[in-house]
């Protein structure tokens, strides 16, 4: 599924890879901050040295900076590439929706449809902004962030690591238990929509019979249905801030009582301390992010799997393998007089395929004389099936004495014609007129590739 939903990153892909590139610099100059601020601590404030200030005091403004510079531009990269991800993707859907027989529209409905071009592809977007930023940040941030708090004071560090695995644990329970309701409410969406663009098309009918209430009342048992499964959705969601709090809280007083008795030993000093209180907020901050992604994944896991249903449905439609595989627009014109050879060079101009002037038994005589004049290169005709209703093209080889030598461009939409077959109206077409015509099969080869026409 996801191979088939990235596919349509297509002409975004370098804005896709250099948004998590300026990221990555974002994060690692961030992560510099709180070392160079123990440093600063530890060997400028403590000691009395303003070189020491100056100088990692410099270093701290040019890292914050820098780091703003790479975030402004990681945001434009990551919204430029998920809304051109959003616009392939719509613009695929919507083509595959084209092809769908009536069959494939009953099954999914309208208004499903409907929705599966617009919220579930917002959806979509939004995820994929911010996998591609913060699903980056995130990691990055909490790895790096983790490996200085070990630089530091391994005893400490492994606070973080309990609390971690605590919050993964939550997290997980949340993902499982969520995704669920999701799809559920994603379905009654549809439901509301469907309701919505009934009332619209019948508008007419339900203001005539007076059934606005009923309506109203149908609306609103929807948007209640849909409100309910949300907030079966966020009371579990919830959870999250306060296994958030916790989390924090339990560092910082972990933090605080280890870290007091290591500064009295003499084993830690107190920019250390200050700069992983500093960590303590990014790792933890790190993991909200995370549960904040892995809330958004869950509701487009469930928009994901409605998109990539509609991609891959095989339409019932088929086109034959010998059929017509380009239609060349006709443009026909009808003029009371003969034109002269300057109007036929405008007609040309302006794409015009044929001219006639009458239908009387003079435009049939000229359609014989012009017949027995020039040969099928220049000419062809065109009629409908009287059987089956296709559409039938192909060119005069030959004509004569009111018989014509005729060459279907697909012999097979002949079916089940057979010979003294009469067709009511034929198109003869040559360079600079168009008559009607009705004709007789008078024979035909059996793979139906010529056919002997009389004029009637």
């Amino acid at each position: 599924m996801l191979k088939t939903l990235l596919s349509y990153i297509k002409e975004y892909k370098m804005d896709t890879l250099k948004s998590p590139l300026y990221v990555a610099i974002e994060v690692v100059l961030e992560v510099a901050i709180p070392y160079l601020m123990a440093l600063l601590v530890d060997q400028g404030i403590t000691q009395a040295n303003i070189g020491a200030i100056a100088k990692y005091g410099a270093l701290m403004m040019i890292c914050a900076i820098l780091s703003l510079i790479a975030g402004a531009l990681s945001g434009r990269h990551a919204a430029v590439a998920a809304s051109g991800f959003a616009k392939n993707l719509r613009e695929a859907e919507y083509k595959r929706i084209q092809d769908f027989s009536f069959a494939e529209i009953d099954k999914y409905s309208t208004s499903s449809l409907i929705t599966r071009m617009t919220t579930d592809i917002n959806n979509i977007t939004m995820a994929f902004q911010m996998v591609i930023r913060v699903a980056v940040r995130a990691p990055l941030m909490l790895i790096t962030s983790l490996y200085m708090a070990f630089t530091i004071n391994t005893k400490i560090a492994l606070i973080f690591v309990f609390v971690i695995i605590f919050l993964a644990c939550v997290l997980s329970f949340v993902t499982l238990f969520v995704h669920k309701i999701f799809m559920k409410m994603f379905k009654r969406y549809d439901k509301l929509n469907e309701s919505v663009q009934e009332n619209i098309t019948g508008i007419r009918v339900v203001k005539s019979f007076v059934r606005e209430p009923f309506e109203i009342k149908k609306f609103k048992k929807e948007s209640k249905a849909i409100f309910n499964i949300q907030k079966s959705a966020e009371k579990i969601l919830i959870l999250n801030n306060p296994a958030m709090m916790l989390s924090v809280y339990a560092c910082m007083l972990g933090v605080s009582f280890v870290g007091a008795k290591l500064i009295v030993a003499g084993q830690m000093t107190t920019g250390n301390l200050m700069s992983l209180f500093t960590y303590i907020m990014s790792i933890l901050m790190s993991l909200m992010m995370l549960s904040m992604i892995f809330v958004m994944l869950t509701m487009s896991i469930a928009n994901m799997e409605r998109v990539y249903e509609i991609l891959t449905q095989e339409s019932t439609l088929t086109s034959p393998k010998s059929g017509i595989t380009e239609v060349n627009p006709k443009i026909v014109l009808f003029a009371e007089r003969e034109f002269s050879d300057d109007d036929l060079k405008k007609s040309e101009a302006l794409n015009i395929t044929g001219i006639f002037n009458s239908l009387d038994e003079k435009g049939l005589q000229d359609l014989s004389d012009i017949l027995t004049n020039k040969k099928g290169k220049d000419y062809s005709l065109i009629f409908t099936n009287p059987k089956t209703g296709a559409f039938i093209t192909g060119k005069v080889s030959d004509y004569n004495e009111n018989v014509i030598s005729f060459n279907p461009d697909c012999p097979e939409l002949l079916s089940p014609l057979t010979e003294n077959s009469k067709i009511s109206q034929a198109t003869f077409k040559n360079k600079k007129s168009i008559k009607y015509v009705q004709v007789k099969i008078l024979s035909k080869t059996i793979d139906n590739k010529k056919l002997e026409l009389q004029v009637i």
